[in-house]
């Protein structure tokens, strides 16, 4: 029972873990982005209308939006921090980004001119609320040719990704503040695009690849997460070999229940074989004393898991630390598929182990079990 519960509830934590920073990341990045080959070449509004011919070639394909990222320092009375600007339409915060989904205060939209969306981490630095005022500087003119280019601009929206880096870092501008402030001047650092699967995103940009002339790079959400991604397939190995180990450890004492059993009751055993009871029906009595404990212990399994995780999606009594596993709470993704191969994999592990017993039973001699009746 506890071993198929726990695997269950590890499974379902583990995809549900899994889906939640997925999602996220894929939402905040964008699914795949198209740029320059070298990476330092701009892209201008003629290229622009190449790659959206190309990618509406793809039946998966769902929007585009070109974007300028650039570096630049943020400033708040006496309070100075380093922010990557994302310079990007109105319609993509939304269509690309999904900001509504993490915007806290504010809107998701560039409500007016000179608009900021910004991270909560670093309206928290900057000590700083919806519709205050910051500085933006370009700090690459500031060091290159030391000149002080800035420019206010108004606060419209707040979001949490639960991402601490993200949250402190990362900033939304209008495109058309963007070639203001930094004289962009209808060139882009490239594209993000995306499709209706993300999850199958590396065979996605296979095909854009072979579509697009060689002066062009793509580099998908999952690409610029590799090392977290690595994290993720890895992190949860040794806890579901535990919970594997158990399940293994309950089949062995299922193994030696059954065992002492055929001991203790070897003279019945007798007993039956005596008056001609067929050894074949011996193995099946505990064959299918084994099939029921296995079978009570899945049910029940199936049901505590079942149980606590409802509760956990209800309540959300598991909490998690934001700065460490980017999310409040641990998530729960139930898989209908672990909901029945762990049952009956235990099922047929306990089958399989009351065999070793049942045939000991079956290979009692009568004459040596009833010698002393």
């Amino acid at each position: 029972m506890l071993g198929v519960a726990f695997l269950i509830i590890i499974s379902a934590f583990s995809s549900g873990f899994s889906s939640s920073v997925e999602s996220k990341l894929s939402n905040i990045d964008g699914h795949l982005r198209i740029q320059k080959y070298n990476g330092y070449e701009l892209i201008d509004e003629n290229e622009l209308v190449y790659l959206d011919s190309i990618l509406k070639t793809f039946s998966d394909f769902t929007s585009m939006t070109q974007y300028v990222e650039k570096r630049a320092m943020v400033r708040k009375k006496d309070v100075t921090e380093g922010v990557i600007i994302y310079a990007v339409s109105d319609n993509s915060l939304n269509d690309i980004f999904d900001l509504e989904r993490f915007i806290v205060k504010g809107n998701s939209t560039f409500s007016n001119p000179n608009s900021i969306i910004i991270g909560d981490e670093l309206s928290k630095q900057l000590d700083v609320d919806v519709d205050e005022e910051i500085i933006l500087f370009d700090i690459e003119k500031l060091i290159s040719d030391n000149l002080i280019i800035a420019e206010k601009f108004n606060i419209s929206g707040i979001i949490k990704t639960g991402f601490p880096e993200y949250d402190k870092l990362l900033v939304f501008i209008s495109l058309e503040d963007t070639q203001l402030l930094f004289e962009h001047n209808n060139v882009f650092n490239g594209v993000i695009c995306n499709f209706t699967n993300p999850e199958k995103i590396h065979k996605i940009n296979e095909k854009v690849l072979e579509e697009l002339d060689f002066h062009y790079s793509t580099t998908t959400w999952k690409e610029r997460h590799a090392a977290l991604f690595e994290w993720l397939n890895i992190y949860d190995i040794p806890i579901m070999l535990l919970m594997v180990f158990i399940v293994l450890v309950a089949v062995f004492n299922i193994t030696a229940t059954l065992w002492m059993i055929v001991v203790e009751k070897s003279k019945n055993i007798g007993i039956l074989l005596t008056m001609g009871y067929d050894k074949v029906k011996i193995r099946k009595i505990f064959l299918i004393e084994g099939l029921i404990v296995g079978v009570i212990g899945s049910l029940l399994g199936l049901v505590l898991a079942l149980t606590l995780l409802i509760i956990q999606v209800k309540y959300k009594f598991i909490a998690l630390s934001s700065d460490i596993y980017f999310m409040d709470y641990l998530p729960v993704k139930i898989s209908y598929l672990s909901f029945l191969i762990y049952p009956l994999s235990a099922i047929l592990l306990t089958i399989i182990a009351s065999s070793i017993p049942s045939i000991r039973a079956s290979k009692v001699e009568p004459a040596e079990a009833v010698r002393y009746e």
